[in-house]
């Protein structure tokens, strides 16, 4: 997982004796994601027992076991005639008797000595028969007294699964396969991983709604919700309840204890910092949940807040700029709903691009960028941090990794383009 640096060292002027912060140009400047760790449980999923018609996509939370033998019966897969292998093929004769697909197989009239019944592909084996001798004439007087090995063009009952068995292990996803796989075993309902309840909170008293707009000059739409919303929805998660939230810590607060008893994960937007109208660590605590205690970073003020509450539901407190909703949404959020909600993996795209300027050594993480052509060549150009400008949401954008090496003006670098 990653937060945003900022870095500064106190130094001392030796001939003025002032203190003063020294920053490192490329960490205050620029918005990296360095490494850290949140607990393993703090986003946590969930079962479902769902019918096999709607399971389509999801991945199982338990094995499953055949509920019938595969297949379930002993069935022809060529036309032809049924026979006992054993028989005297000379003395074979018909007896005028055929099977219809779907019908029982002569259960009640076992298939007499030196006989032959026909039988349709798929049809069911009558009692006693072992063998079809393939056949395209059911009126051919001779073809059913030739030679025929036992198990010759017959499926027997059982010969894939028998009844009991496992035939998906748990952690499958279910595709078309496993769909055919499972309706063929005659299961009806399996246990899988459920899909994630989601609330989203936008606060901000400037903020009139996601889509209702309004002509007062000083409201804004939350463009940040839409985006995490279509974002979410583009991962397959379907279940979201979008809040708009005035600045006021109560009002938060009941926001978040209402959508903490129904969801999985809560998502706010803005309000992380430490001013006066920043009222998320307020509500959390006012909500009934904590703050999750982050690894020392080398900011003492996390760009954003990890909570949890004692139902379970965990909280991501996301900055109210663009910047940081894209950049964090992409490469913390996500990464741990789909650990814990077995989504399935992004199909990350990689850009070669040239650096657009020189990027000092000693800096580790993820540099966000902006990615475009000009003359020809693709570029990647650093993101300034704090940058809160919408125009983001028009960038191609995604993150270089750092080893502390460096870089340099036009070196060619891999950029891992956000999944969008």
């Amino acid at each position: 997982m990653y937060s945003s640096t900022f870095c500064a060292k106190i130094v001392r002027n030796k001939k003025t004796g002032i203190a003063y912060p020294k920053i490192d140009p490329i960490k205050m400047r620029y918005f990296v994601l360095k490494p850290y760790l949140t607990p393993t449980d703090w986003i946590q999923g969930g079962n479902i027992l769902t019918c096999v018609a709607q399971a389509f996509g999801r991945v199982l939370s338990e094995d499953v076991v055949c509920s019938a033998d595969i297949p379930p019966y002993t069935c022809a897969i060529r036309d032809g005639w049924a026979v006992n292998s054993k028989d005297d093929a000379h003395r074979r004769t018909s007896r005028g008797r055929s099977i219809e697909n779907g019908s029982a197989p002569l259960q009640m009239h076992r298939l007499c000595a030196n006989e032959a019944v026909w039988v349709n592909t798929g049809g069911a084996l009558p009692v006693g028969a072992d063998a079809v001798i393939s056949s395209m004439n059911p009126w051919d007087d001779t073809a059913y007294q030739n030679e025929a090995g036992c198990g010759e063009n017959v499926e027997f009952q059982g010969s894939e699964w028998k009844k009991g068995e496992l035939i998906l292990s748990k952690g499958t996803r279910i595709g078309a396969k496993e769909s055919a796989l499972l309706a063929e075993a005659k299961i009806e309902q399996v246990h899988c991983v459920r899909s994630p309840k989601i609330g989203i909170i936008a606060t901000g008293t400037e903020i009139k709604g996601a889509t209702a707009y309004s002509d007062d000059a000083f409201l804004r739409v939350s463009s940040n919700t839409v985006y995490l919303k279509a974002l979410f929805e583009n991962n397959g998660m379907r279940d979201i309840d979008c809040r708009i939230v005035q600045d006021d810590c109560q009002t938060i607060a009941g926001v978040m204890k209402e959508l903490s008893a129904k969801c999985d994960v809560i998502v706010t937007v803005g309000g992380t910092g430490k001013g006066r109208a920043d009222f998320i660590r307020c509500a959390l605590s006012e909500a009934g949940g904590h703050e999750v205690e982050q690894p020392a970073l080398e900011s003492k003020m996390p760009a954003f807040v990890v909570g949890k509450f004692a139902g379970g539901c965990a909280l991501m407190g996301l900055p109210g700029n663009p910047l940081g909703v894209i950049a964090i949404a992409q490469c913390v959020l996500l990464p741990q709903m789909r650990r814990a909600f077995c989504l399935p993996a992004a199909k990350y795209r990689y850009v070669s691009a040239k650096m657009s300027c020189d990027i000092d050594a000693g800096v580790n993480g993820r540099l966000c960028v902006s990615v475009s052509e000009h003359n020809g060549e693709i570029v990647a150009d650093p993101i300034v941090k704090g940058t809160g400008q919408s125009k983001l949401f028009r960038c191609e954008m995604g993150v270089v990794e750092l080893n502390g090496m460096g870089l340099t003006t036009d070196q060619t670098v891999p950029v891992q383009i956000f999944f969008n």
